[in-house]
């Protein structure tokens, strides 16, 4: 659901207009620019998340009705909106793969460190680069863009791409 969707039910369920709540819902989906697929929701949408934007927002709104209208509450509906629950962080966290690199890879001796998620995307995107130059009938310059490369990359894993990943 786009935010301004999730503004359009604050509305209906408190009053006002989508303005009054536009900021607060881009703010949860704002995830989003970084991660374009549904792993997004790990960052906000959950229990803690709804305490993160009571924070940035402060506790309520006066919306264009002068209602006054808790910003947690806002925050819990677009996470049920969304997940169809509140979840709390425990639950987006309980099956989390637990990696080498997530207990910091500088207490590790150097030949025994694993290459960081960056360097394995940046090995990736190398294969399919030169994968797609070696197979290809059409004459290239050895230059496939990066873009390119990432498209190929997010059709093959089921996902999107994303622009700012490095």
């Amino acid at each position: 659901m786009k935010p301004f969707l999730h503004a359009r039910g604050s509305v209906a369920r408190w009053g006002g207009k989508p303005d009054d709540y536009i900021e607060i819902h881009d703010f949860i989906d704002s995830s989003k620019h970084a991660m374009p697929d549904l792993r997004h929701r790990a960052l906000l949408h959950h229990a803690p998340g709804t305490f993160i934007v009571e924070r940035v927002f402060g506790h309520t709104i006066v919306n264009s009705d002068g209602r006054e209208v808790s910003t947690r509450d806002i925050a819990e509906n677009h996470v049920i909106e969304d997940m169809g629950f509140l979840p709390s962080l425990e639950d987006w966290l309980d099956e989390l793969p637990q990696n080498v690199w997530h207990g910091g890879i500088h207490r590790l001796a150097k030949e025994k460190r694993p290459p960081t998620p960056t360097e394995v995307r940046g090995l990736r995107r190398d294969r399919v680069r030169h994968e797609l130059i070696a197979a290809s009938d059409i004459p290239l310059d050895g230059e496939v863009s990066r873009e390119t490369i990432d498209k190929i990359i997010a059709a093959v894993l089921g996902t999107e791409a994303d622009p700012d990943n490095t």
